[in-house]
């Protein structure tokens, strides 16, 4: 059984590691000298179907997907047009790091959303410093406040943050500063069992929570995605944009996959 919270505490030992490896200072000395970052939020927001591709080469109840490597990944989606490129860091479950998102960084031209756990405001710095054009909180391990200080120093850096929720409880911690949501349709709290298949809701039949987001905010889809028709009805729904890993990782021809996911 692993749990949330097994990855949590593994994640809080692992900043802990890495500050002593390259404090926050330094990170801050790499900011300065950086070019300008990439505009997610216009990315994913613009006409049509916006497809954040994610480079998810293990997840953490798996073997490898494909053989192929986050980098090898990135190029793909980029020469096929998706919108955006997520590159997942944790280390011990999805065996990704900072230096491949760095990278896949300097070998793409389309925004990076960093996924990981995101706990602590030295991850932010290092996700600028490393690369990240915006990255990932989740809401059911923050409280609104972590939220709202999160956001505002992601953006005082240059960076968008994508707030993802599970459910009404988690969307009401959103501060009404965010201008992505996220709604991901496989649970990620405290209690979930990655190890269970019960994980996933049903994106046809649980609710959406759209009406409840702030209508001017860029809404994105996340899990569960994996047919043409899957998108068709969450864009139907209101969804701007659609995070989708397995179903591009484990695609026998990557190229077709996307091409038919965002063709209208």
């Amino acid at each position: 059984m692993l749990t949330l919270n097994d990855i949590i505490e593994n994640k809080k030992r692992e900043i802990e590691l890495e500050k002593k490896q390259e404090s926050i200072e330094q990170l801050k000395e790499k900011i300065k000298v950086l070019p300008p970052a990439r505009d997610f939020l216009g990315s994913i927001s613009k006409e049509g179907i916006n497809i954040i591709a994610e480079t998810k080469i293990k997840s953490p109840t798996s073997e490898p997907f494909n053989g192929k490597s986050m980098f090898d990944l990135a190029k793909e989606y980029e020469i096929n047009g998706v919108a955006a490129i997520s590159v997942l860091t944790d280390k011990k479950y999805f065996k990704g790091n900072k230096e491949i998102m760095q990278k896949i960084k300097e070998g793409i031209t389309k925004p990076i959303l960093r996924k990981d756990f995101i706990i602590n405001e030295y991850q932010i710095y290092q996700s600028r410093a490393y690369g990240a054009d915006a990255i990932l909180l989740i809401s059911s391990i923050l409280s609104k406040e972590e939220i709202k200080r999160f956001i505002e120093t992601s953006r005082a850096l240059g960076m968008e943050c994508l707030v993802e929720f599970n459910g009404e409880k988690d969307l009401e911690k959103i501060p009404n500063i965010a201008k992505i949501y996220g709604r991901n349709y496989r649970k990620v709290n405290y209690g979930t069992d990655f190890s269970s298949e019960d994980i996933y809701y049903d994106i046809y039949k649980d609710p959406t929570y759209i009406e409840k987001i702030p209508s001017n905010a860029i809404k994105v889809a996340e899990s569960r995605i994996n047919s043409k028709e899957d998108i068709a009805y969450l864009k139907k729904k209101g969804f701007n944009a659609f995070l989708i890993g397995t179903a591009l990782t484990r695609a026998s021809d990557i190229e077709r996959t996307v091409k038919e996911f965002i063709s209208d």
